[in-house]
């Protein structure tokens, strides 16, 4: 739920909300708009009215946060991270299955998290095989001529 749309199930007006949690109306009005986000704790204090709101979080933030998670390679379900540490050897690396060139999206139903080996290997495959559209066949062994 979106802070409008919790504010107004409430039957609250902005300035109403922003006594709740102690800011100036403007800064609801400005959450409401999408030009600032609620940090810190503000934000808590939102989400102590209403542990389901949907709100954003700073770029900033997100940017440090991610680097310290750790993600799954969806084919190799091995550990990877953007800053990979002694526990976790793979960077993470980010593939479009439809890609960008094909008008896929940036929408996080169109990434997979790879390792570096498997991110590779998906180039490597020709479309439809690369592109989650259908399963390789099963490479042969080395055959020796």
């Amino acid at each position: 739920m979106r802070i409008i749309e919790f504010r107004e199930a409430q039957g609250w007006t902005k300035a109403e909300l922003a006594r709740q949690i102690g800011v100036h109306w403007n800064t609801v009005n400005e959450w409401e708009k999408g030009n600032h986000i609620p940090k810190g704790s503000t934000a808590l204090r939102l989400l102590e009215l209403e542990p389901t709101l949907e709100i954003p979080m700073p770029a900033k933030e997100t940017k440090r946060l991610r680097r310290l998670e750790v993600y799954e390679c969806a084919d190799c379900k091995g550990p990877i991270s953007l800053e990979p540490e002694r526990y976790v050897e793979s960077k993470l690396h980010t593939h479009h299955i439809i890609p960008l060139s094909e008008d896929g999206t940036n929408d996080i139903d169109n990434i997979l998290y790879l390792c570096p080996g498997c991110h590779k290997r998906r180039h490597m495959n020709p479309p439809p095989y690369g592109f989650d559209r259908v399963e390789p066949p099963p490479r042969p062994g080395w055959v020796r001529s």
